[in-house]
């Protein structure tokens, strides 16, 4: 499993210090739904995904940068407005 031990948002920009375990420092992707979450704000589930699975034990920190836009441009299209506030369930809030 991968933690989140501190993340920022900072503009568009998710910075997010995770934790892992696996053989080697590696990259990290972030998934997030598009299928929002009614509530007020919104919530969109988020999971942070290795790009290789591996029974290494060995345990890294490291820090990661990912772009929200995209995340952003779904919420205008579904919502038809240009500002809005997304909670990133485990991460932070993102508003724009």
């Amino acid at each position: 499993s991968i933690t989140v031990i501190d993340s920022e948002i900072k503009g568009d920009i998710l910075t997010a210090k995770l934790g892992y375990s696996g053989c080697d420092v590696q990259p990290i992707h972030l998934r997030a739904s598009t299928l929002f979450l009614e509530s007020n704000p919104v919530q969109a589930t988020t999971l942070f995904t290795k790009q290789t699975e591996d029974a290494c034990e060995a345990y890294f920190e490291q820090s990661y940068s990912y772009d929200l836009i995209p995340l952003k441009a779904a919420y205008q299209a579904a919502y038809q407005t240009e500002t809005g506030v997304i909670i990133l369930k485990g991460i932070g809030r993102y508003s724009f």
